[in-house]
């Protein structure tokens, strides 16, 4: 199979990567949503499939499953009752609840803000990495300065030729 890429939300979603400005790296699913710095980066989980939009225009995010017995796992927002922070995070199984919505809006030069639909904020890249380089992804307002909220989104065509 080929695979080729061309950057922009087309249609009605589907298969991309979604890449973070400021840091350059994609989205991946772990526990949490995270960022690595390295465009090139890969482990399986970079790949998401953006389903939408919806009549209310907004679109579900998941993880692309690389085997079919691997359950779906959404993007969402978790709202932390400890220390007020909003994070994003992946989780099996939509249930349809409006923190799993996400508005793409279209910014400037080819890149995107995602705005949670309950919260009415916008997906971020945090500033702190791990120990092994990645970026948690937050939700919250104001984050187009640095670029941490701001994301290109790079789908994949696959042919069979």
């Amino acid at each position: 199979a080929v695979v080729s890429t061309q950057s922009g939300l087309y249609g009605r979603g589907g298969t991309s990567k979604i890449f973070n400005k400021k840091w350059g790296g994609p989205l991946f699913c772990a526990d949490f949503a995270m960022v690595h710095e390295d465009r090139d980066y890969e482990n399986g989980t970079e790949i998401a499939f953006i389903k939408g939009p919806g009549e209310d225009g907004s679109h579900c995010i998941e993880y692309e499953r690389q085997q079919e017995r691997e359950s779906t796992k959404v993007l969402w927002c978790y709202k932390s009752k400890m220390n007020k922070m909003h994070y994003a995070m992946f989780r099996s199984h939509a249930i349809g609840k409006s923190n799993e919505q996400w508005e793409i809006k279209e910014h400037s030069d080819g890149y995107y803000m995602i705005i949670n639909k309950e919260m009415g904020q916008q997906l971020y890249c945090d500033d702190a990495k791990d120990g092994r380089g990645n970026h948690k992804v937050l939700v919250g307002s104001n984050y187009l300065e640095g670029d941490s909220g701001l994301w290109e989104l790079q789908r994949i065509i696959k042919s069979d030729s």
